[in-house]
């Protein structure tokens, strides 16, 4: 999804002057459209805080934001809130850029350490007779 169709609030609960204010620029120089920027209550998690139906949206704000957690609160309505928490790390980065956490890009496997056993033994579907 675009980063220009997505409208979010950005909320400081940080507790670092500024951080606020960085994520939003830096969030904007990407394409999204921040309609608030504010303070907030102090919070240990950066979340991104929507309502189901913004679900596409919040994932489009994840992908530049990889700190944070999705959290579904229907009293949103069409809002999206971009909290920072304590844990955030000043991360914003180009949208699809980075895998979600716990994923990885295809190609970024690494091969198995050391060589194999000679004692392996392959197993082909058609061999092991009919699935099921």
């Amino acid at each position: 999804m675009d980063p220009k169709t997505v409208k979010l609030q950005v909320v400081n609960g940080s507790g670092r002057d500024g951080a606020g204010k960085e994520t939003a620029d830096a969030l904007a120089a990407q394409g999204f459209t921040v309609v608030t920027r504010r303070d907030g209550e102090r919070g240990e998690k950066t979340q991104i805080r929507h309502s189901g139906q913004r679900a596409a949206q919040a994932r489009t704000l994840k992908s530049a934001v990889p700190s944070a957690e999705l959290v579904e609160d229907p009293s949103l309505g069409g809002a999206i809130q971009l909290v920072l928490g304590a844990n955030f790390d000043g991360r914003v980065v180009k949208p699809g850029s980075e895998p979600p956490q716990g994923e990885q890009k295809p190609g970024d496997q690494k091969p198995p350490a050391g060589p194999l056993p000679n004692d392996l033994s392959t197993v082909n579907a058609a061999d092991d007779g009919p699935c099921g």
